[in-house]
């Protein structure tokens, strides 16, 4: 396994266990795994290495912003996910936010099964549509207090860069 994918690991572990104790990621944190991510490409490819962290941290910024601004995902997430994508560089940025969101659509659905219905939280999401179009305001998607629906998305992080070792070792044996 090469250093990226450990320290990938590594900041993704510390995120979660942060945000599961407290509720959210420190700032500093985001830092520190964007400082790895930089020191991981230029160790391993010098200045070359730079373009491949800038793509990989860009990516999630860019294409996650919809969701920050309906807050349907945090700062701290994203945050996260560019730090993480700027130490695995392009494309495996793109590969982690796929695994995150299909880990996190899977965790999500157990919860829908297991504690809030899919009825219920289906027709919320219908309802916060109509009313955003309908008002033209935006407004937080997620319920004030939290519930059982709201859960830390660093947890399919985690799980995401996990399963992109346990691929990239078994599957194509790097």
């Amino acid at each position: 396994m090469n250093y990226a994918y450990l320290a990938a690991l590594m900041a993704a572990a510390a995120a979660m266990l942060f945000d599961l104790k407290t509720g959210r990621i420190p700032n500093i944190l985001a830092a520190i795994i964007g400082v790895t991510g930089i020191a991981c490409h230029f160790m391993g490819m010098g200045v070359q290495g730079l373009f491949s962290f800038l793509v990989g941290a860009s990516l999630p910024a860019v294409l996650l912003m919809p969701l920050f601004r309906f807050r349907m995902m945090g700062a701290g997430d994203i945050k996260l996910l560019m730090g993480l994508g700027g130490i695995l560089g392009f494309p495996d940025s793109l590969h982690l936010l796929a695994w995150s969101f299909v880990l996190g659509g899977l965790l999500a659905a157990i919860q829908m099964a297991l504690v809030t219905g899919f009825r219920e939280r289906f027709q919320y999401f219908i309802d916060y549509v109509i009313y955003t179009i309908w008002t033209g305001r935006i407004t937080p998607y997620r319920r004030e207090g939290g519930g059982p629906e709201n859960f830390p998305f660093t947890v399919p992080i985690f799980a995401a860069v996990a399963v992109m070792i346990v691929r990239k070792m078994v599957i194509l044996g790097n």
